[in-house]
Parts: C-alpha cells; structure tokens; sequence
C-alpha cells in the first residue's frame, strides 16, 4: 500500500484515541454477535473517545461512531480508470487466505469490480452458506427497492372519532427522541418533546382547550403485527440482543445487548411517554390509553418527522440492529402490499431478490436480521446484492452502502483490522459482518492499491466453535489483501 493511502486510513484511527486491537472472549454454546461480540464497545480498552469532525457519537455507546456526512470518511476516491485486477492475480493472492483453518475449510468468496458489476474472481461462490447478520445487506437491498429515496416516517397526533379523544399514529418510527429531535442525528432526528409541545399549543389555542380533558389512543394502522419473531431464541429477546417490533419506539427503549430487550410493548410505552409529556404542558389526559382507527381525514394536531428510511438502514448495519432492520424490513414488506407478519416479510425478501435480478439460487431468509438459524445465501448473492448499491443500479442502496462500518473506524469494525497482516485495511474497507457460533462472514466494499473499486463477500459457516475471534482475523487478512495490492 502507498504511503499516502495508509496516512488517509491512519488518520482517523489515531484521532480516536485507545487501541483498537484488543479483543474480547466469545462462549462457543452462544451466537457470538449475541454476546456483543461485534460491538465495538466491548472490544476496545473501555478509554473514552472523542469523536473527530465529521463524526458522531452512536446510540450504542461512546465506541459507536457513526458518519455525519459519509463523505468525511478517510475512503480515497475510487478510480474507475484503473487498472482491474484479474482472477489469476486474485486467486494467488486469495488462495493461501482461504485456506487457513481457522475458517473451517468451508468457505466461498466472490469479487466483484464495484464499477460494473461483474465477477473478477469466485472459489465456491455458489455454495449456499449462513451469512448470519451479513444478511441485513439483503434486507437492506429488498427495501430500498420498493422505498423511495428520502422517504421519512412521520409520527403524528390527530382529533379522535371519539369526542376529546386525541389519536397518536405510529408511523414506523422506532427511533423517536424522548425529549426534542436533533436534525443532525439518525437516531433521534424527531423527538417526543417537540409532538407534545405542538399538541398542547394546539389544544390550548381551542376554546377552552387547556381545560377540557382529553382522553389518548393509539393507531398503529398498517403495520401494527406480531411483536417477537416466532424464529428468534426466546432467551436472546430476554437479554437485549432483539426487542419487540412495533411501528413506534423511543430510543432509550431500545434492545441492548446484554441489557433489557425493551418493554414488550413499544408503541404503548411511547404513548405512555407523550400523555406524561402532555400533562406536563397542562393538558390533562384521563382514562387509560386505547387503540383504535383514526379517521384519515382527521385533524392534525402535530408531527414529527423521521431520518429518511435510508439513513435508518445505515445505521442498522453499522450498529447491527436486529430489531430496527426488523422494523425497516416490515415498513418495505407493508409497502410491497405483503402480510406484517415476520415469515411473509422474509418470504418477501427471499422473493423480491429474485425479481430484482440478483442471483438467487440457494438464498432462503429466516429473518431479516440473520439473528435466526436457517438462512443460507451464496457469496454470489451477497456480493452481487452490495455491488447493486455501488454500480448505480439502485441510488437509495447506494446510501445505506456508504454508511457501512468502515475498518479500524467505525461500527463493528472499529476493533478489528488490527493485526499486522490486516491493518492495511483500515479505512480502505467497508463491510458488514456477520457472526454466529461456527459462522463468520464479511460482504463489503474495498478499494485497491490502483485506486479500484472492488465488491466483496466471504461467507465461512464451518469455523471451530471456540474460534471466532481467529476465523474474524482470518476474514479481515483477506479483505486487507485486496486493499493491498492490484493483483493483476
């Protein structure tokens, strides 16, 4: 790698202070992704961080840095003049890679030039595989296909059918602020605070307003369905790894890992939230909170408006949310017309990839989070889904691409690419990971030493139980050698 390629990767890293290549212990009877095992919170020395310019602090922690603006990452600019590099070149560079056994010796890899699409080089590409959370990629490419760019999920309070009766109406925003809405930030971009402030303002201006009582339901239309997927290990809901699935939450409700999974009701602990808020603007609010239709010709009282659906999708990659990418993956589901319950929305994203022209031999989806057993995709599959959102062919995919972790920086990959024989991927590689006990996968994007963009998806599901950490490492060698060199 040259030396001003290495500076740009290098410069954020030192900026963000503490080591980034301690790791952490992973229980072989587990899920490793269950045990926080891609959070980077756990893996770095615990040393506070300071954000550098361009970059915020996560909803997961001082270690979950996000982008502000995905262009102040340290990527140099790709060059499609470049010289490509061949499978030849490739494959002696891959090879000796690949076979380390610390991936199990059952893995599949495909290449593929991110300016164009087509495949430079595939060792078993076409072996269906568990891609564990590296399945968010295809949840993420199913919904933006149907999701219009810059769609926002508004939440709103409407006039009841009932006489003072005001309705809240969820609108797939699981991200919702409890106090005001910060427009710099993806998660808590609308806040509670500010629903309340425009509700009570708008009450108190009535005759009589502020004195007359109201009573509070809540509408969750549309998307209102099953709240735990059937698939998911009861016992990782109970602790924090997925929550409840609703078309409404606050933020400081959701899951953590580790942590409490959230109250088993969302929507109606938001709506418990705004009648506390409400009454402490002077409103009285009586009675227990309902449910019920609201009129579609009600009238507003106040609205709070989202991050676009393809900010929240960045953020559910980056941060490897299961239960957010549950909810994106139902609003996209919902929109295509398809049932809200969890296995017609993974039908649907099997289903939509195949309509999308992706190669879909072998994809079967059990959840779209790939915190459930049973999902299997190829590398080709995989590779091609990420190369959809850097070729051109789906703008709104784009986006949620360039928010992916980056290597040594962000995300779950902020503790990794810290080996000697890995470094030189650091802020050259962005990629989703995926793991589970005995599965370990890597599906992204990295620019070469010629300046070429390249696709690329390692899938590994015979990795030794006990050996997570070393099958991660053994990944993040292959993604740094195609950061390193042209292999022409």
């Amino acid at each position: 790698m040259g030396k001003a390629r290495w500076a740009a990767g290098m410069a954020c890293v030192v900026v963000l202070g503490a080591g980034i290549g301690t790791s952490t212990s992973v229980r072989a009877d587990r899920p490793a992704e269950k045990l926080s095992a891609e959070s980077p919170a756990d893996a770095r020395t615990g040393t506070k961080v300071t954000p550098p310019s361009g970059y915020s602090l996560g909803q997961g922690g001082p270690d979950r840095l996000h982008p502000v603006d995905p262009a102040a990452l340290p990527l140099p600019a790709r060059s499609p003049q470049a010289p490509a590099p061949t499978a030849q070149g490739i494959g002696a560079r891959l090879a000796p890679l690949l076979r380390d056994p610390a991936l199990g010796g059952r893995v599949g890899v495909v290449v593929v030039d991110g300016s164009n699409g087509s495949t430079v080089y595939a060792d078993r590409g076409t072996v269906p595989l568990t891609p564990a959370s590296a399945t968010k990629l295809i949840t993420a490419a199913a919904v933006t296909s149907v999701v219009p760019a810059g769609t926002t999920l508004d939440t709103r309070v409407v006039r009841g059918r009932a006489p003072h009766q005001i309705v809240l109406v969820a609108g797939g925003d699981t991200l919702l602020a409890p106090g005001a809405g910060s427009p710099d930030k993806i998660a808590g971009r609308a806040g509670l605070a500010d629903l309340a402030d425009q509700v009570a303002q708008t009450l108190r201006s009535t005759p009589d307003g502020q004195q007359t009582p109201v009573t509070l339901a809540v509408d969750e239309g549309s998307l209102a369905g099953p709240r735990i997927d059937p698939s998911w290990d009861p016992g990782d809901v109970r602790s924090g790894y997925a929550g409840a699935v609703t078309p409404l939450n606050l933020t400081t409700y959701r899951p953590r890992e580790g942590g409490p999974a959230g109250p088993a009701d969302p929507t109606l602990a938001t709506a418990t939230a705004l009648k506390a808020a409400l009454t402490n603007r002077g409103i009285t609010v009586t009675g227990p909170i309902t449910r019920t239709a609201a009129a579609t010709d009600a009238e507003q009282l106040g609205l709070v408006r989202s991050a676009p659906v393809t900010e929240q999708l960045a953020l559910a990659l980056t941060e490897s949310d299961n239960t957010l990418t549950a909810a994106l993956a139902r609003i996209g589901a919902v929109k295509a017309g398809v049932s809200p319950t969890f296995s017609a929305v993974a039908e649907w994203i099997t289903r939509r990839m195949g309509e999308l022209g992706l190669p879909a031999e072998g994809l079967r989806v059990v959840d779209a989070s790939g915190l459930a057993a049973g999902t299997t995709a190829t590398a080709a599959t995989m590779a091609a889904t990420v190369a959809r959102g850097t070729t051109g062919a789906s703008p709104e995919l784009s986006r949620v691409i360039a928010g992916l972790p980056v290597a040594g920086l962000t995300g779950t990959l902020a503790a990794r690419f810290a080996g000697p024989e890995s470094r030189n991927g650091v802020g050259l590689v962005r990629a989703k990971t995926g793991t589970l006990t005995g599965v370990s996968s890597l599906a992204g994007t990295v620019v070469d030493a010629d300046g070429r963009l390249l696709v690329f998806a390692t899938l590994a599901d015979k990795v030794p139980a006990s050996g997570t950490q070393e099958a991660r490492a053994a990944l993040d060698r292959i993604a740094a050698a195609l950061a390193d060199c042209g292999c022409r």
